[in-house]
């Protein structure tokens, strides 16, 4: 029973970070157009009017940080999770998984960046390490350790 309650309280904690997640870019992004276009168009929450006052580089570097850190999270909480589920730890499997989104990322920016086309690799490197900053990676991973789990208990069957 409490394995139970652990399992749904560590999903839950995924689904409150995406919430999160999705406050803070869209508060960061919108005070990011504002900026851009001079204007006041899109309103932030009260809790993010601090953006107001900041210039669009120190916003922009915050954006930064705020990917650095959901990655961290959902990371860490991949890793909950699945040693919520399996009882044991598969922590190098999470690092693994990270790992080659965030190189993806870096990769792929780097080389449209190399080329002469920044913004273009901007856009779609974003994708990698959007995907880093959800539960899809978990969502991936929980499938795949069972499967190899209940293959691994029929073959020494």
């Amino acid at each position: 029973m409490i394995q139970k309650l652990l399992v749904v309280a560590a999903i839950a904690l995924l689904i409150l970070t995406g919430f999160l997640r999705d406050l803070v870019f869209v508060n960061i992004n919108i005070q990011l157009a504002n900026t851009i276009f001079e204007t006041n168009e899109h309103q932030l929450s009260p809790l993010f009017s601090f953006l107001a006052e900041m210039d669009y580089w120190t916003t922009y570097g915050m954006k930064w940080v705020a990917v650095i850190v959901f990655f961290t999270l959902y990371g860490l909480e991949t890793h909950l999770v699945l040693r919520t589920f399996f009882r044991y730890n598969h922590w190098n499997l999470v690092a693994y998984c990270y790992a080659f989104l965030g190189l993806t990322s870096g990769i792929i920016y780097g080389t449209f960046w190399l080329l002469g086309f920044p913004n273009e690799g901007y856009e779609v490197a974003r994708y990698p390490l959007s995907w880093a900053q959800s539960p899809i990676p978990t969502m991936l991973l929980i499938p795949a350790l069972y499967l190899r789990e209940n293959s691994r208990s029929q073959t020494s069957a």
